[in-house]
């Protein structure tokens, strides 16, 4: 091989080399800039309850309502792929205990239980109503002394009236259901006077419900909504971070716009406070 011969080979290769070490650093860029797939992303377990329009199965067997796309859009923005998990409600307190589920998201309460569990929120103020047949002479809260009442097991209406919270009325019996279709039912068939529950779970019902139910004018309670996690294996890290995501939520109007496609009116919104 002349020399001439052997330094173009040299060149070549030289060139080749250059070309090759380009091509590497611009697929490493491309990578890098591939967004990742849900596949790699961390998975956020959330329980929830049936509990139309925060939390349901749609007619395609898919989950929606108001607290599946709160936590879908939450879960985007913290780059967390979410995994919904209905449980049974009066053992949420075990299940996230038992690290079943990682949070519970389902128009969860957070009035008189702060110290039991880890909190994002309130990220929502509810009111906690009542329900009666138009027929009823039921008209105000005080008027259901010495009634029957129907709640849905382990949520707030059924320790507002078990424990007598201030001002309700002391009633006669508090019948404990574990889904809203056999509250109501009781009180369409007439054995119960009325239900209670989160207003706007009341009035969903009551919207696709032949019977005609009212909601009492005066409220119980209002509650603020919040996310709940563990309060001794709960990661902290994590909670802030979905903190400080719902009020971005906030601040942007993403919240409010949810809750307004499902009717229900955005009037005061919380910033959640941070926990440290």
């Amino acid at each position: 091989m002349s020399v001439k011969r052997k330094f173009k080979f040299l060149a070549i290769a030289a060139v080749l080399s250059v070309c090759l070490l380009f091509y590497g650093c611009e697929n490493n860029e491309n990578t890098a800039d591939e967004p990742q797939t849900d596949e790699n992303l961390p998975t956020l377990v959330i329980g929830c309850d049936l509990y139309e329009p925060y939390s349901y199965v749609d007619s395609d067997g898919n989950f929606a309502g108001i607290d599946i796309e709160l936590a879908e859009e939450a879960c985007a923005r913290m780059g967390y792929k979410p995994e919904f998990k209905f449980i049974k409600w009066d053992e949420k307190k075990q299940i996230l205990a038992d690290n079943e589920v990682d949070c519970v998201w389902s128009c969860f309460s957070m009035n008189g239980r702060e110290n039991d569990y880890l909190w994002a929120g309130p990220y929502f103020y509810s009111l906690q109503s009542v329900a009666v047949l138009k027929s009823s002479d039921i008209n105000t809260i005080s008027e259901l002394k010495g009634r029957t009442v129907a709640v849905q097991s382990s949520t707030k209406p059924e320790s507002l009236f078990l424990d007598g919270a201030d001002g309700v009325p002391d009633v006669k019996s508090v019948y404990c259901f574990t889904d809203m279709e056999k509250m109501f039912g009781a009180v369409k068939k007439g054995y119960i006077d009325a239900c209670a529950g989160h207003e706007s779970a009341l009035r969903s019902f009551i919207s696709r419900d032949s019977a005609d139910f009212r909601i009492l004018y005066e409220p119980l309670q209002k509650v603020g909504l919040g996310i709940a996690f563990d309060k001794q294996s709960g990661d902290r890290k994590l909670v802030r971070k979905l903190s400080e995501t719902l009020n971005e939520m906030h601040k942007d109007r993403t919240t409010a716009k949810v809750f307004i496609k499902y009717n229900i009116s955005a009037e005061i919104f919380p910033e959640v406070s941070v926990i440290d």
